[in-house]
């Protein structure tokens, strides 16, 4: 009995040792199984991800995925540095996703003091979780006031799990580049009718404007006095009139005057007297901006005499202007004036234009990186974007100056320029900021 009840316990071992090692191959077999899956999943995503870099790179993009969120030098050098354009996908659940959706397409924003410490070290901004951006395009998730979050407080860099890159701007129109900006102006042909007839149209959108409460700069206002005079004179109160017409029947000499004698010249109405009313009007003008040149010229050091002997090419530039040059505004919807006279398109010109420089005279002072040509083209695409930004201020600030210096300078094609605009709305300054102040 004690022989056989040995057997039965040496048979229970074996079976039991049995069973441990078909357990332990079994969980081997499942490792090993586990193990190839996990190698074909690697190898699938690896494939999906190269046909995701090769669709990207189709359209000249470049595709980069973290799970872990990415860096303030990773995107900087990935293409924040040539301003390129950023399609992000989002972390779900995130706080940044929750506010800015799943995919925003937005270019990147630095202020002039960030760039600079990014080109001298790229990883100089890490240590700061947000980037802020511009949003570009809307999409699906985003809160309503999406756009100016981004601008204000940024995204959180480590939020981002994937970014398609798009190809980048003008070599020459980054921050580093030394080289002048290209810009891409588009030239709009215009013919007018001619003979004076210009002024139905003219006179008509100007009256909607004045409908809508936009703002007229002086010499507008005064071109809309004049055109009312010719188009609806009855509809205008005496003193209105009188702006035009004073009480003894005498055109008015002034820049209302000017403007309704130079319609009836184009319109061909003008008798002998009138002819050279227009021409002592014309003269007025002529003289009332040379002395703004003076002005200019004495505050800048230097005569008018020393700056025609010594710069006869500028000084040539400034008088043509002297006739040529049209006040422009730059609001379109709003209802503060803002806008560039004679003396801002001097005041600028003289010191920051290479083209026009005045050599050492005005060396110290910052010039575009543009040519003459294309400096009003800037001046113009700055100011109407700065236009919501500028009648938000003076709704608040009526007799402030508005100022656009510093971290707030505006950023455009590489450049940073510093804006001045006095109560009244006169451009008094505009001036690509310095890089060695920063």
């Amino acid at each position: 009995m004690a022989h056989h009840k040995k057997i039965r316990i040496r048979g229970r071992s074996v079976k039991r040792k049995r069973h441990r090692k078909s357990k332990r191959a079994k969980e081997r077999m499942e490792q090993l199984n586990n193990d190839n899956t996990s190698v074909l999943l690697e190898e699938l995503q690896k494939l999906i991800d190269k046909a995701e870099q090769d669709m990207a790179a189709m359209i000249g993009a470049n595709l980069y995925k973290q799970k872990d969120g990415f860096t303030q030098e990773q995107l900087y050098t990935y293409g924040g540095r040539n301003d390129s354009v950023f399609t992000l996908a989002l972390r779900p659940g995130t706080e940044s996703y929750q506010k800015y959706g799943d995919c925003p397409t937005v270019c990147f924003v630095y202020t002039q003091v960030e760039r600079k410490a990014l080109e001298e070290n790229s990883s100089a901004l890490n240590n700061n979780p947000f980037i802020k951006a511009k949003l570009l395009v809307p999409c699906n998730g985003q809160s309503e006031n999406a756009a100016e979050l981004l601008l204000r407080e940024g995204i959180k860099t480590r939020d981002i799990e994937e970014i398609t890159v798009l190809p980048s701007r003008d070599e020459n129109n980054t921050f580093q580049s030394k080289e002048k900006r290209t810009l891409n102006v588009m030239e709009v042909p215009f013919e007018a009718y001619g003979g004076g007839r210009d002024i139905g149209w003219i006179y008509g959108f100007m009256c909607k404007k004045k409908k809508d409460g936009i703002g007229f700069m002086p010499d507008d206002e005064d071109l809309y006095t004049a055109y009312r005079f010719i188009c609806d004179k009855e509809g205008m109160s005496e003193e209105e009139r009188q702006k035009v017409i004073d009480k003894d029947g005498h055109i008015v000499m002034s820049n209302v005057g000017y403007h309704y004698l130079k319609w009836g010249e184009e319109a061909g109405f003008l008798g002998e007297k009138d002819k050279e009313l227009l021409s002592e009007l014309r003269r007025r003008k002529v003289h009332e901006r040379f002395e703004v040149l003076k002005d200019e010229l004495k505050r800048a050091g230097i005569s008018f005499n020393q700056f025609r002997g010594k710069y006869k090419e500028q000084a040539l530039f400034f008088l043509q202007r002297l006739y040529s040059f049209h006040d422009r505004s730059f609001n379109i919807l709003g209802k503060h004036p803002m806008y560039m006279d004679y003396r801002s398109f001097v005041h600028i010109y003289l010191r920051h234009v290479d083209d026009v420089n005045m050599g050492e005279q005005l060396a110290q002072k910052d010039k575009f990186q543009l040519f003459e040509r294309d400096v009003m083209h800037m001046i113009d695409h700055v100011m109407h974007e700065l236009e919501k930004d500028y009648q938000q201020f003076r709704d608040a600030n009526p007799d402030k100056k508005y100022r656009r210096t510093g971290k707030m300078a505006y950023y455009c094609l590489g450049d940073y320029y510093e804006v001045f605009v006095d109560k009244d709305g006169r451009l008094e300054s505009f001036y690509k900021a310095s890089r060695k102040d920063c």
